[in-house]
């Protein structure tokens, strides 16, 4: 599933969230803190429960990525027009 997500706080990023997403939350959140809050736009995508970590996408995933790469250029075109 791709959901398309306008999170405003921590609270309202997906759960799962990966090693690389560490100090995200927490730069946004001091953002609003300080009163200057970005537009963010989110496309995250359900994944089965992780069993190992590897590099490589796993093939369910690497499925999604023309779909996302559309949604994406979408969202671009839309804010561009």
């Amino acid at each position: 599933t791709i959901q398309r997500l306008e999170p405003r706080f921590s609270k309202d990023y997906p759960r799962t969230l990966t090693a690389h997403d560490i100090g995200l939350k927490d730069m946004i959140d001091a953002m609003y803190l300080m009163g200057n809050p970005p537009r963010i736009i989110l496309f995250a995508v359900t994944i089965p429960e992780l069993n190992e970590v590897g590099l490589e996408l796993s093939p369910e995933i690497e499925s999604t990525i023309p779909e996302i790469a559309s949604m994406v250029l979408k969202e671009i075109d839309s804010i561009l027009s």
